[in-house]
């Protein structure tokens, strides 16, 4: 019993220096994993999706210490709190798109084997997980993705996150980046390189809880969308946009729709020769006592829209 051990403890060291990983649940292994993610459901025998779309090949799933025979279904009937560990091979995909799509996952944390350095499409990839509550993204290599829109939307169990490792030097696309991520509190964003970015629509809609930002680093100098990108941040009460460009934006319609805490804004710096949408840019901001909008160039604004504007100042 002892040289038998002895013998998997060698074998593990070896492993190790190869620069395997070798994890035991339950009685099981799983060499190399690519991720780790806790499921939890709330009635008996529910139908759970481990994953969302895939586009990639799951060479080995193991729950709860059990291993699935056949990696090709990912749908399964689970009671309360389950440990998943999955391998995937990511070699020949490009797109990681709704991976995690409305799954019941409540948290993950990634290894170095789940490689994303070719991927270009992370769109969606934990849209919808309402439950996901911690979550590791420390490996991630983001330096080619093009596509980050909707990446965190609807996470509205998660309260913070940390992003300090991505690359989004080539990202061209935000929407919705954080929409109704309800629970944030406060984001650090101070190392996101937006130069390349033409949509940031909704970016921040809906995080109600969201009390401090600081986007004195963005570059706006692409973006043609801007609107709804701060609409009902109630409790947000100042936000510096003193480093906007936004000489390219055609849509700014909601922009700070019930912002109903927010006390200051200054928008001089605001160019908006190019805006031809600006309807309920300020709705309901309630507590927006005085709001200086004399540099707006309003000459390509669709007939009527301006109106709204400061219909509830």
């Amino acid at each position: 019993m002892k040289n038998a051990k002895l013998v998997t403890n060698i074998i593990i060291a070896i492993l190790a220096i190869l620069g395997y990983k070798l994890v035991k649940e339950k009685g099981e292994c799983i060499v190399n994993y690519s991720f780790k993610a806790i499921y939890k459901t709330e009635k008996p025998n529910e139908e759970v999706n481990l994953l969302g779309d895939i586009n990639f090949i799951i060479e080995e799933m193991i729950i709860d210490g059990k291993k699935v025979d056949s990696c090709t279904e990912y749908t399964f009937e689970l009671n309360g709190t389950h440990s998943v560990l999955v391998s995937v091979d990511l070699s020949h995909t490009s797109s990681l798109e709704y991976m995690f799509y409305d799954s019941e996952i409540i948290s993950i944390s990634f290894t170095e084997k789940f490689n994303t350095e070719k991927i270009v499409n992370m769109n969606n990839m934990f849209d919808s997980c309402t439950k996901l509550t911690s979550i590791d993204l420390s490996v991630f290599n983001t330096r080619n993705v093009l596509g980050m829109q909707g990446m965190f939307s609807e996470c509205t169990s998660l309260k913070s996150i940390d992003l300090s490792n991505f690359n989004t030097e080539l990202a061209n696309n935000m929407d919705s980046f954080f929409y109704k991520c309800i629970s944030l509190t406060s984001i650090d964003l101070s190392n996101f390189n937006t130069k390349n970015i033409g949509i940031m629509a909704k970016f921040f809609s809906g995080c109600n809880s969201l009390t401090s930002i600081n986007l004195s680093n963005f570059n706006t100098e692409k973006v043609n969308e801007m609107n709804g990108m701060f609409r009902d941040c109630t409790s947000l009460k100042v936000i510096n946009l003193s480093s906007f460009d936004t000489s390219k934006v055609e849509k700014m319609n909601n922009m700070f729709l019930n912002c109903n805490k927010l006390v200051s804004l200054n928008l001089s710096n605001f160019n908006t020769i190019k805006v031809e949408v600006m309807n309920g840019m300020f709705n309901s901001c309630y507590s927006l006592i005085s709001l200086d909008i004399t540099s707006f160039d309003t000459q390509n604004v669709k007939k009527c829209l301006l109106c709204s504007i400061i219909a509830t100042l």
